[in-house]
């Protein structure tokens, strides 16, 4: 019995506590403790049964593991084995991919460097190229020169066997009526000789007799002056079609081609009424027939269009063929008045044309005004006068006029041999010559209405196509411009131009373009400066149509406007903006009223910029319209520049200044402070001022002094 058996003992005894009475129970105690004991012993000492089980199926499972552990380890001797062999097999691929790679480097190499030669030689030959195509323009130009010059000295040779032979037979009949008048004279001098000198006072009344009842200037030698400033500027003009303007002129010589079947309906119309099914029914049968008949009629109106329109150009080039050749190359006197007819037919023709040949037919007419002064002058010389006359290089108006020679025939020369002043002209150093109206030919100035009506006609008709409403404006323009340099023109054709309302429908238009309102409204500014022509003749658009309130109020700011970004900012302020130039117009139709009409323009504008009684259109002032474009166009700019480092240019300065000169002008017209007193007015207006009072602003001194003038009055004012 160890220690600790006692111990286990005496923890019974205690725990006992007094129960232990007598000397048996303590043999009984010793007793339970012995059995005890003997009961671990055998339970450490002496394993059972189960326990021997136990181990034989552990030393099983340990014999099993041991065998799985040899199993494992010639598995992992295996796959090192596999693994090496993969390894050994990605070093043979690598190496010859990276063989490979290096074989097709050095092929593309040799084929680059094969490229980079096949192509400097091929620069080079393009190069060559290049020298010899230049070679070649030179000399096609230089051809073409020569056959223009030959072409002009063929006419030039013309024109003078054609004045050559002229000036024969008018010298003849000159010479046979002066033989005839000397020999009868002499007979008649002989037998009185001293009536000398009243045979001299005689034949000088009979000369005067004859000039004033023929309307000639005489002397022979003037007309060949004429003729030779007619032959300069038709070479002029033929040089100029033929040269800047020849893709236009071969425009109205090209012809579409259009052939027109008269059997074409009725086949189609044939076919669709045959071989009815009975199986379909009867509305089916009818709606057939019924798209076949408008398919047939749709396809015969096209064909019948294309033909007729085919038609009426046909007609138009072959008497445009026939002007040119007239007037150019056979070597008659036409002048480019008799083009007129010529517009005439492509404006005024019964069917459309395509925009492209009347932007072309536009292009050539605006030339003709251009560069036509005997064209200029007609289209400027009032309906009560005959005849145009040259001052020196100018044309003026005269009552006295000739016939053209090159209308005379020979019998008509015969029959009028006693004329003695027949074919002579006076020197140009002793007056103005004159041009004869009879060289138009037939030309009135009914031609002339004509084809104003006719250009306003198609402008409306063509107002969304923006290629033939900027040409046909462009022709207008160029129109007014010559005929307003010109102090006697008629004011008929600008009563009836803006009679026709076709530069009001065009700013009003709500498809009409940017471009083709901008150019409307520089031609109103034009025309508007004329003083017979207002207030009479803008008085019916101002209050029937309120036409001058709706262009006030182009100058609206949008709400979208109000707050732009940096990249519209740029968009917008470009010289060729649409938006601008259309407000630049409209600021300069309002400050040219005002200032070419000083009294009665700023109470014409005062009144019709404020709209209807009834509201129906906007009743904003025109000085705070044009203030708010301002400060929004300024701060617009400034914004640009700040972002994108836009430059101020010529047309944005031009555009602000008209502006504040516009508002300077109205300012003592108005009530400033009631003006001032609308919404944020005052600030914004301050904000232009001292803008255009910056150290760095580059707007003209006048500008500048005037918005210094306002600062100092507004700042008394407060």
């Amino acid at each position: 019995m160890t220690h600790g058996h006692v111990g286990i003992a005496m923890s019974i005894l205690i725990e006992l506590n007094g129960n232990i009475r007598t000397e048996r129970a303590v043999v009984y105690t010793i007793m339970c403790m012995f059995t005890v004991t003997t009961f671990t012993s055998q339970c450490i000492w002496l394993p059972t049964t189960n326990q021997l089980k136990q181990l034989q199926q552990l030393q099983h499972k340990n014999s099993e593991l041991d065998g799985l552990v040899q199993i494992a380890k010639s598995r992992l001797a295996q796959v090192e084995e596999e693994n090496f062999e993969l390894c050994a097999n990605i070093a043979t691929i690598e190496a010859e991919k990276q063989y490979e790679i290096k074989k097709n480097q050095e092929a593309l190499q040799k084929e680059n460097e094969k490229l980079n030669s096949k192509l400097q030689f091929l620069e080079n030959q393009i190069q060559h190229t290049q020298r010899e195509k230049k070679s070649f323009l030179s000399e096609i130009s230089a051809l073409k020169k020569q056959r223009i010059e030959k072409q002009r000295m063929e006419a030039e040779r013309k024109l003078a066997e054609a004045r050559q032979r002229k000036h024969k037979l008018s010298s003849a009949s000159t010479s046979q009526v002066c033989s005839s008048k000397a020999d009868r004279n002499q007979d008649w001098v002989s037998q009185t000789p001293s009536q000398h000198i009243s045979t001299n006072s005689s034949l000088q009344r009979t000369k005067n007799i004859k000039t004033i009842s023929t309307g000639i200037q005489a002397n022979p030698t003037d007309f060949k002056t004429i003729d030779e400033i007619i032959m300069q500027e038709n070479m002029e003009l033929i040089t100029a079609f033929m040269t800047p303007f020849s893709t236009d002129l071969l425009a109205l010589f090209d012809i579409p081609y259009a052939e027109l079947d008269p059997q074409f309906g009725e086949d189609v119309n044939a076919c669709a009424l045959v071989s009815e099914e009975p199986s379909r029914s009867v509305f089916t049968q009818v709606t057939e027939h019924a798209k076949a008949k408008l398919q047939s009629w749709v396809t015969e109106h096209s064909k019948r269009t294309l033909s007729m329109q085919a038609n009426v150009m046909r007609e138009c080039a072959k008497h445009l063929h026939a002007a040119l050749g007239m007037m150019m190359m056979e070597g008659e006197l036409f002048t480019s008045v008799n083009l007129l007819p010529v517009f005439i037919r492509y404006f005024d023709s019964r069917v459309d044309i395509d925009p492209h040949v009347l932007s072309s037919a536009f292009r050539l007419l605006s030339l003709v005004i251009t560069k036509s002064e005997i064209f200029q002058h007609f289209l400027a010389e009032d309906n009560s006068i005959g005849d145009l006359q040259f001052g020196g290089s100018r044309l003026e108006q005269s009552d006295t006029g000739i016939r053209n020679p090159m209308d005379y025939s020979a019998e008509f020369i015969h029959d009028n041999v006693n004329d003695l002043v027949f074919g002579s002209f006076s020197h140009p150093e002793s007056g103005p010559f004159v041009y004869p109206a009879a060289a138009r030919h037939g030309i009135s100035y009914e031609h002339r209405s004509q084809l104003l009506e006719a250009i306003c006609r198609i402008i409306k008709i063509h107002s969304t196509s923006l290629q033939v409403a900027e040409e046909g404006l462009r022709c207008l323009s160029s129109w007014v411009h010559c005929v307003h340099d010109i102090d006697a023109a008629s004011l008929g054709d600008y009563k009836r131009l803006l009679h026709s309302h076709t530069l009001q429908d065009i700013v009003m238009g709500p498809k009409s373009f940017p471009q083709s309102r901008a150019q409307a409204l520089r031609l109103l500014a034009e025309i508007i400066t004329i003083n017979p022509l207002f207030p009479t003749e803008f008085e019916e658009s101002a209050q029937k149509y309120l036409f001058f309130n709706r262009c006030a109020n182009l100058l609206h700011i949008r709400n979208e406007r109000e707050k732009p970004d940096a990249t519209t900012a740029a968009e917008r302020l470009k010289d060729s903006d649409s938006d601008s130039q259309v407000c630049q117009g409209v600021i300069l139709l309002f400050l040219k009223l005002i200032l070419h009409h000083p009294v009665s323009g700023i109470r014409f504008v005062l009144r019709y910029t404020r709209g209807d009684e009834h509201g129906v259109e906007s009743s904003t002032s025109l000085f705070t319209l044009v203030l708010q474009f301002l400060k929004y166009y300024i701060t617009l700019m400034e914004d640009a520049a700040e972002t994108s480092k836009l430059i101020w240019t010529k047309s944005n300065k031009g555009m602000v200044e008209d502006a504040f000169q516009l508002l300077n002008v109205m300012i003592p017209h108005i009530h400033l402070e009631e003006e001032l007193s609308i919404g944020s007015q005052e600030y914004d207006l301050l904000i232009c001022l001292r803008f255009l009072c910056r150290p760095t602003s580059q707007f003209s001194a006048t500008a500048v002094k005037s918005a210094s003038q306002l600062l100092e009055m507004l700042s008394r004012l407060k």
